[in-house]
């Protein structure tokens, strides 16, 4: 294909071995990279984004003019794992963000795979404008996936995840990029193909920034002081369980000694005494910097529920606090 024909492999700068072996060593260190700072969402879309790029979009872009479908699940799934990462789970913005890509993604590259049929068929792949020499059929599903982002503003503004301004600009960017697949549709030409490219690239960063200017501030409204201040509560109430003193830096060992993961029956009078579900403690997300600027000095989140209830007790411990009378009620 004379627009890849320069890039390293195609030019013979550079070997299939070695392309393999530089794939494998990002692929592995990079999710090491996600697995050993983010969470196991985060590290599991992305292990499943490789498999689905390398396993199922490369290959099928040779046997089914789906290959495009696929290759825009491929680009929806990195903001779910930015989102996952600064949050710890999926929630509804990040769908929105996700879906956007998504349906972004098929206007912009049809109308690029529309002025490059020729050398997409000689590159043996198979394309959409490969099988649509009118283009009807190709303007027709680049103008269906800019009417789905119409609405992408109003949900999120329903979701709370933006102020309703973001909706009716996003409406408008969507029309925006709307009218160069109309004008596509209505005279299929290359000509046209390129201006509706243009507006897609145009379209992308001007959401992206609409949606960080209108961004409402997320409802993750605990900072680590709460958390370590609940933990150090739940400790001193576990410390009265335990069959033997508590030790500094050993609550941990101590818990697993009597049974091991969160749900220990002997735990629940501790939870009913200090109200705190360790299951909620387990699952505790990063706080935004609109409810805990102090994270970037009390450190990163990626501890669970049990390693801060250790940490807290083992800090309680090396003080010389004792649990008092209500946790040892707890206890009975």
């Amino acid at each position: 294909m004379a627009r890849t024909c320069n890039r390293p492999l195609p030019a013979g700068r550079l070997g299939s071995r070695q392309a393999l072996l530089f794939a494998a060593l990002c692929g592995v260190g990079g999710l090491w990279t996600l697995a050993e700072h983010t969470n196991p969402l985060t590290t599991g879309l992305g292990a499943a984004n490789i498999v689905l790029y390398a396993g199922i979009y490369t290959p099928l872009k040779q046997l089914s003019i789906y290959n495009t479908w696929v290759g825009a699940v491929v680009g929806a799934i990195p903001p779910l794992m930015g989102w996952a990462a600064a949050a710890g789970e999926l929630e509804p913005g990040a769908w929105l963000l996700a879906a956007a890509l998504f349906s972004w993604q098929l206007p912009h590259f049809l109308a690029l795979a529309w002025m490059c049929q020729d050398d997409y068929a000689r590159g043996g792949f198979r394309m959409l404008p490969k099988f649509d020499p009118t283009g009807r059929r190709t303007a027709a599903v680049a103008l269906r996936h800019c009417a789905f982002l119409l609405p992408l503003g109003a949900a999120a503004a329903a979701l709370h995840v933006t102020s309703p301004w973001f909706a009716g600009e996003a409406a408008l960017l969507a029309g925006a990029m709307g009218a160069g697949a109309i004008a596509f549709r209505a005279n299929p030409t290359a000509a046209s193909a390129r201006k509706l490219f243009r507006g897609s690239l145009l379209y992308l960063p001007l959401l992206l920034a609409a949606l960080a200017v209108h961004r409402q501030p997320n409802r993750h409204a605990v900072t680590w002081q709460d958390v370590r201040r609940e933990a150090g509560a739940a400790a001193a109430g576990a410390a009265a369980l335990l069959p033997e003193p508590l030790q500094p830096g050993r609550l941990w060992q101590q818990l697993q000694q009597m049974q091991p993961g969160l749900h220990w029956p002997q735990l629940r009078p501790v939870e009913q005494r200090y109200g705190l579900v360790l299951e909620q403690l387990q699952g505790i997300k990063c706080p935004s910097r609109a409810y805990g600027d102090s994270v970037d000095e009390q450190g990163s989140c990626s501890g669970s529920g049990a390693e801060l209830l250790a940490e807290a007790a083992a800090v309680a411990a090396a003080a010389g606090e004792e649990p008092g009378d209500d946790a040892a009620d707890a206890g009975q």
